[in-house]
């Protein structure tokens, strides 16, 4: 119980560090205090418009697709949650809204260079040290789960694919998502005639 405890306070504290600064009105220049090694170095300094361009052919991640799903609410006769979320390192960034969502139907948007890097340094943050013996996200089997899905595609071809219930799945897929769901929020979103249906 105290390794699982400090195990908690770790992830706790990680998310006191990245969530925060992904909130409304938060200068993003701000968002990290000391120096990142390694792709994401730029990140300790303010992203100048010359470099744009340059970063995001750099970036290793090439976008996130986020799908949440879960079963009706048979009490109240609803059904039940179905969406998901695209950003790409262009900007882009999809919500498809399906079922038990206040947005119904397919919308665009644009994000920000800086959310998707800080997004992709956060992904790559929680998952550096996890081996074939561990997972990223967590599907304990029991009933009537809320299941979260994210598929991330790297410039090299590789894509990685994490599945997590959001009730008793992994704290460590729980602060990725958070991030992703602040992200959502913050987007100005047009709505798409065109139609389209979840993969």
């Amino acid at each position: 119980m105290k390794i699982i405890h400090i195990y908690s306070c770790i992830l706790i504290s990680l998310a006191g560090f990245f969530l925060p600064r992904l909130s409304l009105g938060e200068d993003p220049d701000q968002f990290l205090k000391k120096p990142v090694d390694g792709p994401y170095s730029f990140l300790s300094e303010p992203i100048k418009e010359d470099d744009i361009e340059l970063i995001r052919d750099s970036l290793p991640i090439k976008s996130f697709d986020f799908k949440k799903s879960g079963p009706p609410d048979l009490f109240n006769l609803e059904p039940g949650v179905r969406y998901q979320i695209e950003f790409k390192k262009d900007g882009t960034a999809i919500y498809r809204g399906f079922n038990g969502v206040e947005k119904i139907g397919i919308y665009s948007g644009k994000i920000e260079l800086s959310d998707f890097v800080r997004l992709s340094f956060l992904y790559e943050e929680l998952t550096r040290n996890i081996d074939k013996s561990d997972e990223f996200g967590k599907v304990p089997g029991y009933s009537h789960a809320v299941i979260s899905r994210l598929v991330v595609d790297f410039k090299n071809g590789k894509s990685n694919v994490h599945r997590d219930d959001s009730n008793f799945g992994d704290l460590r897929f729980w602060v990725l998502e958070n991030a992703i769901q602040r992200i959502a929020y913050e987007t100005k979103w047009s709505k798409s005639d065109k139609n389209d249906s979840v993969e």
